[in-house]
């Protein structure tokens, strides 16, 4: 997000835009999928695990802002 963002100013509206799959990320044997959200100053990944029960949600800026486990 951050090359894109210099590139075009304005961060990328899609995973897709940056060549990053949302589907079927493995980690630690089980099933994740990204989900992004943008804006032209700011955003949001976050990674759920297939049951829903654990997600991360980090912004522009690296930080963790919510998630559950």
């Amino acid at each position: 997000q951050k090359d894109w963002q210099k590139k075009n100013k304005t961060y990328a509206g899609s995973l897709q835009q940056l060549n990053i799959p949302e589907n079927d990320i493995i980690i630690d044997g089980r099933k994740n999928q990204l989900k992004q959200e943008a804006t032209d100053r700011q955003f949001l990944v976050t990674i759920s695990d297939e049951d829903g029960k654990s997600s991360q949600t980090i912004n522009q800026d690296g930080a963790i802002v919510s998630g559950n486990r």
